[in-house]
């Protein structure tokens, strides 16, 4: 068995994978960002972009969009699907651009890909040299310290011929998540196997505001694609950062959750 098919083999079929991924939901949500913070323009980077489902339905929404990622084998994918988008293979931690941009998105939980608190602090230094004076950064923790993942799963996808079956488990720390994917794709005639291992970085939201306010960004802090609140309550938490700036028109309201603070 190979590790990483996930990003080689089967980038063809991820999007397979997550069919039920509901993009237009986390969409509408930066777009009801953008419109409350006041960003100006719609020049929007996608980091970890994959396939560019996301950046797709960005680009139908009127965004000039451009996406980032590290699997050149994703990045094929993208091209086929979003023809007027710039593409880049690069690392989150690391990449550089001439370039700035309104809106930075990390979606999908991808920013647990960074595995430490210093990945995690350059990774932002990185949204926030990206963006212009008054734009916004915007993504979600999938994995937080304070949240309870550990479980299987086990699912099935079908459809013109091609099978794909996709069992996994997840064990989650309060620093770090292990998640292990066993999967087989079947179709025209062969049948692929291999084990997709992952380690993700698991903060906690008061640590990951607290990183993001010194480096610079005003924060505010959501529930799971909504613009409530974040209340703590086993939601997702989804982070809007926006770089201070003569651009900016938006007066920030910090909101610190006294049960996310990390004694």
């Amino acid at each position: 068995m190979v590790k990483h098919l996930l990003y080689n083999k089967f980038a063809p079929y991820y999007d397979e994978i997550y069919s039920k991924r509901n993009y237009e939901t986390e969409v509408d949500f930066v777009k009801k960002a953008v419109s409350r913070f006041n960003v100006r323009g719609k020049t929007l980077l996608d980091m970890a972009c994959g396939t560019g489902g996301h950046l797709q339905k960005f680009e139908e929404h009127g965004f000039k969009v451009t996406g980032v990622d590290l699997s050149p084998e994703m990045l094929e994918q993208a091209r086929m699907k979003v023809k007027n988008a710039d593409l880049f293979q690069g690392a989150m931690q690391s990449f550089q651009s001439k370039q700035t941009f309104d809106i930075v998105t990390c979606l999908f939980s991808s920013i647990n890909y960074n595995i430490t608190q210093a990945e995690l602090r350059k990774t932002l230094n990185v949204f926030h040299n990206l963006l212009h004076p008054g734009g916004i950064v915007v993504f979600d923790l999938g994995f937080t310290g304070e949240m309870k993942n550990n479980g299987n799963i086990s699912e099935f996808y079908e459809n013109d011929g091609t099978r794909i079956s996709r069992t996994g488990r997840f064990n989650t720390s309060p620093k770090i998540c292990s998640a292990e994917f066993f999967m087989q794709f079947e179709g025209d005639g062969e049948t692929v196997e291999g084990f997709d291992e992952h380690t993700l970085g698991s903060f906690t939201v008061e640590e990951t505001r607290q990183l993001m306010k010194m480096i610079g960004f005003g924060v505010s802090i959501f529930d799971n694609f909504t613009l409530c609140e974040y209340s703590g309550n086993g939601a997702r938490p989804v982070f809007v950062g926006q770089k201070s700036g003569e651009r900016s028109l938006y007066k920030f309201q910090e909101h610190v959750i006294e049960d996310d603070i990390r004694a």
